[in-house]
Protein backbone atom coordinates (compact mmCIF):
# COMPACT_ATOMS: atom_id res chain seq x y z
CA UNK A 1 0.00 0.00 0.00
CA UNK A 2 1.50 3.65 -0.86
CA UNK A 3 2.74 5.67 1.70
CA UNK A 4 0.51 8.56 2.30
CA UNK A 5 1.42 9.72 5.72
CA UNK A 6 5.63 10.66 6.73
CA UNK A 7 5.55 10.80 10.28
CA UNK A 8 8.76 12.75 12.43
CA UNK A 9 10.23 12.38 15.58
CA UNK A 10 11.57 16.32 16.73
CA UNK A 11 15.11 15.64 18.73
CA UNK A 12 17.60 14.38 16.49
CA UNK A 13 15.52 14.71 13.55
CA UNK A 14 14.67 18.72 13.64
CA UNK A 15 16.78 19.52 16.39
CA UNK A 16 19.88 19.05 18.31
CA UNK A 17 18.81 18.87 22.25
CA UNK A 18 21.92 18.71 24.00
CA UNK A 19 21.59 19.55 27.79
CA UNK A 20 25.10 19.39 28.52
CA UNK A 21 25.20 23.09 26.87
CA UNK A 22 24.09 24.48 30.07
CA UNK A 23 25.52 22.36 32.65
CA UNK A 24 29.20 22.71 31.10
CA UNK A 25 29.04 26.27 32.82
CA UNK A 26 28.56 24.83 35.93
CA UNK A 27 31.83 22.00 36.17
CA UNK A 28 35.09 22.59 35.15
CA UNK A 29 35.65 19.51 33.12
CA UNK A 30 33.60 17.00 30.82
CA UNK A 31 34.14 14.12 33.36
CA UNK A 32 32.87 16.56 36.11
CA UNK A 33 29.67 16.81 34.33
CA UNK A 34 28.72 13.24 32.86
CA UNK A 35 29.78 12.57 37.05
CA UNK A 36 27.04 15.37 38.38
CA UNK A 37 24.81 13.73 35.50
CA UNK A 38 25.02 10.24 36.80
CA UNK A 39 24.33 11.03 40.45
CA UNK A 40 21.29 13.22 39.97
CA UNK A 41 19.71 10.49 37.47
CA UNK A 42 19.42 12.68 34.76
CA UNK A 43 18.36 9.97 32.70
CA UNK A 44 15.36 9.15 34.98
CA UNK A 45 14.19 12.74 35.33
CA UNK A 46 14.40 12.83 31.47
CA UNK A 47 12.16 10.25 31.34
CA UNK A 48 9.97 11.46 33.49
CA UNK A 49 9.28 14.38 31.66
CA UNK A 50 8.54 12.28 28.67
CA UNK A 51 5.87 10.49 30.52
CA UNK A 52 3.98 13.81 31.25
CA UNK A 53 5.96 15.07 34.90
CA UNK A 54 6.95 19.11 34.13
CA UNK A 55 10.32 19.38 33.98
CA UNK A 56 10.14 22.67 36.74
CA UNK A 57 8.27 20.00 39.28
CA UNK A 58 11.54 17.78 38.99
CA UNK A 59 14.06 20.55 39.18
CA UNK A 60 12.79 21.46 42.24
CA UNK A 61 12.41 18.25 43.47
CA UNK A 62 16.25 17.34 42.39
CA UNK A 63 17.22 20.46 43.55
CA UNK A 64 16.32 19.58 47.15
CA UNK A 65 18.04 16.54 47.24
CA UNK A 66 21.33 17.59 45.58
CA UNK A 67 21.54 21.19 47.02
CA UNK A 68 25.35 21.41 46.42
CA UNK A 69 24.08 21.16 42.53
CA UNK A 70 21.02 23.32 43.19
CA UNK A 71 22.54 26.06 40.59
CA UNK A 72 23.07 23.94 38.05
CA UNK A 73 19.56 22.25 37.99
CA UNK A 74 17.64 24.75 38.75
CA UNK A 75 19.25 26.39 35.50
CA UNK A 76 18.05 23.45 33.26
CA UNK A 77 14.51 24.28 34.02
CA UNK A 78 15.17 28.54 33.54
CA UNK A 79 17.30 28.09 30.71
CA UNK A 80 16.12 25.05 28.89
CA UNK A 81 15.91 26.80 25.67
CA UNK A 82 19.58 26.58 25.40
CA UNK A 83 19.83 23.01 25.27
CA UNK A 84 18.49 23.36 21.41
CA UNK A 85 21.90 24.08 20.14
CA UNK A 86 21.18 24.03 16.71
CA UNK A 87 18.67 22.56 13.94
CA UNK A 88 19.32 19.94 11.79
CA UNK A 89 20.12 21.02 8.06
CA UNK A 90 17.65 20.05 5.61
CA UNK A 91 14.98 18.68 7.44
CA UNK A 92 12.02 21.82 7.17
CA UNK A 93 13.57 21.50 3.60
CA UNK A 94 12.65 18.23 3.16
CA UNK A 95 9.20 18.31 4.82
CA UNK A 96 8.10 21.19 3.02
CA UNK A 97 8.56 19.20 -0.39
CA UNK A 98 6.97 16.23 0.72
CA UNK A 99 3.80 18.50 1.93
CA UNK A 100 4.35 20.44 -1.60
CA UNK A 101 4.20 16.75 -3.25
CA UNK A 102 0.80 16.17 -1.49
CA UNK A 103 1.92 14.00 1.86
CA UNK A 104 0.60 14.77 5.47
CA UNK A 105 3.20 15.39 8.03
CA UNK A 106 2.64 13.86 11.68
CA UNK A 107 5.16 14.74 14.79
CA UNK A 108 5.57 11.65 16.93
CA UNK A 109 8.15 12.87 19.91
CA UNK A 110 8.98 11.80 23.42
CA UNK A 111 9.43 15.13 25.39
CA UNK A 112 7.37 16.62 28.29
CA UNK A 113 4.68 18.91 27.38
CA UNK A 114 5.43 22.66 28.27
CA UNK A 115 9.18 22.28 27.37
CA UNK A 116 8.07 21.11 23.97
CA UNK A 117 5.41 24.12 23.52
CA UNK A 118 8.93 26.36 24.84
CA UNK A 119 10.38 24.81 21.86
CA UNK A 120 7.69 24.84 19.14
CA UNK A 121 6.90 28.53 20.10
CA UNK A 122 10.35 29.34 18.72
CA UNK A 123 11.25 26.66 16.13
CA UNK A 124 7.44 26.40 14.61
CA UNK A 125 7.57 22.35 14.15
CA UNK A 126 3.68 22.40 14.33
CA UNK A 127 3.18 24.56 11.56
CA UNK A 128 4.58 22.50 9.40
CA UNK A 129 2.17 19.52 10.55
CA UNK A 130 -1.02 18.02 10.51
CA UNK A 131 -0.99 16.53 13.50
CA UNK A 132 1.09 15.99 16.33
CA UNK A 133 1.33 13.65 19.33
CA UNK A 134 3.86 14.24 22.06
CA UNK A 135 4.26 11.94 24.67
CA UNK A 136 4.14 14.11 27.78
CA UNK A 137 0.47 14.71 26.63
CA UNK A 138 -0.76 11.16 27.14
CA UNK A 139 2.09 9.81 29.55
CA UNK A 140 3.18 6.94 26.94
CA UNK A 141 6.17 6.58 25.02
CA UNK A 142 8.04 5.62 22.42
CA UNK A 143 9.04 2.96 21.67
CA UNK A 144 6.04 1.51 22.94
CA UNK A 145 2.90 0.62 20.72
CA UNK A 146 0.41 2.81 22.69
CA UNK A 147 1.82 6.20 21.66
CA UNK A 148 2.09 4.90 17.85
CA UNK A 149 -1.90 3.45 17.67
CA UNK A 150 -2.08 7.15 19.70
CA UNK A 151 -1.62 8.75 16.34
CA UNK A 152 -3.08 6.23 13.82
CA UNK A 153 -6.26 6.62 16.00
CA UNK A 154 -6.56 10.53 16.57
CA UNK A 155 -5.66 11.17 13.13
CA UNK A 156 -8.14 7.98 11.44
CA UNK A 157 -4.55 6.72 9.84
CA UNK A 158 -3.79 3.15 8.30
CA UNK A 159 -0.42 2.18 9.79
CA UNK A 160 0.64 0.62 6.28
CA UNK A 161 0.46 3.89 5.14
CA UNK A 162 2.48 5.53 7.46
CA UNK A 163 6.63 5.94 7.28
CA UNK A 164 8.50 7.17 10.82
CA UNK A 165 11.52 8.79 10.56
CA UNK A 166 13.79 8.98 14.24
CA UNK A 167 17.19 9.03 15.07
CA UNK A 168 16.81 6.25 17.74
CA UNK A 169 16.74 2.41 17.03
CA UNK A 170 14.47 1.35 19.52
CA UNK A 171 12.02 4.06 18.28
CA UNK A 172 12.43 2.52 14.27
CA UNK A 173 11.64 -0.96 15.46
CA UNK A 174 8.34 0.30 17.68
CA UNK A 175 7.08 1.48 14.41
CA UNK A 176 7.84 -1.45 12.71
CA UNK A 177 6.36 -4.05 15.18
CA UNK A 178 3.24 -2.27 14.78
CA UNK A 179 2.95 -1.89 11.23
CA UNK A 180 4.60 1.39 10.04
CA UNK A 181 7.68 1.68 7.82
CA UNK A 182 10.20 3.15 9.95
CA UNK A 183 13.88 4.58 8.72
CA UNK A 184 16.54 5.66 11.10
CA UNK A 185 17.56 9.05 10.24
CA UNK A 186 21.10 9.98 9.83
CA UNK A 187 20.50 13.08 8.19
CA UNK A 188 17.63 14.89 5.85
CA UNK A 189 19.38 14.11 2.50
CA UNK A 190 19.90 10.05 3.15
CA UNK A 191 16.35 10.27 4.62
CA UNK A 192 15.12 11.06 1.60
CA UNK A 193 16.85 8.34 0.07
CA UNK A 194 15.53 6.00 1.93
CA UNK A 195 11.69 7.62 1.24
CA UNK A 196 12.29 7.45 -2.23
CA UNK A 197 13.29 3.89 -1.42
CA UNK A 198 9.53 3.39 -0.41
CA UNK A 199 8.21 5.02 -3.29
CA UNK A 200 7.91 8.34 -1.37
CA UNK A 201 7.89 10.97 -3.94
CA UNK A 202 9.93 13.49 -3.24
CA UNK A 203 13.24 15.64 -5.21
CA UNK A 204 14.68 18.03 -2.54
CA UNK A 205 18.14 16.94 -2.70
CA UNK A 206 18.66 13.90 -4.89
CA UNK A 207 16.58 13.35 -7.99
CA UNK A 208 13.67 10.49 -7.71
CA UNK A 209 13.79 8.08 -10.00
CA UNK A 210 9.99 7.32 -8.86
CA UNK A 211 8.41 10.78 -10.31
Amino acid sequence: MAIKNIVFDVGGVFAIWQPKAIFRKYFKTEADVEKFMKEIDFEGMNSKGDLGISVSALSKEIAEKFPQYAEAILAYDRDWLDTITNEIDGTKDLVGELKKNGYKIYILSNWESDKFRLFDSKYKILDMADGYIISGDIKKVKPFAEIYNALTQKYNLKGEECVFLDDRLENVEGAKNVGWQAILFKDAKSAEVDLQKLGVKTNCFVKNKNR
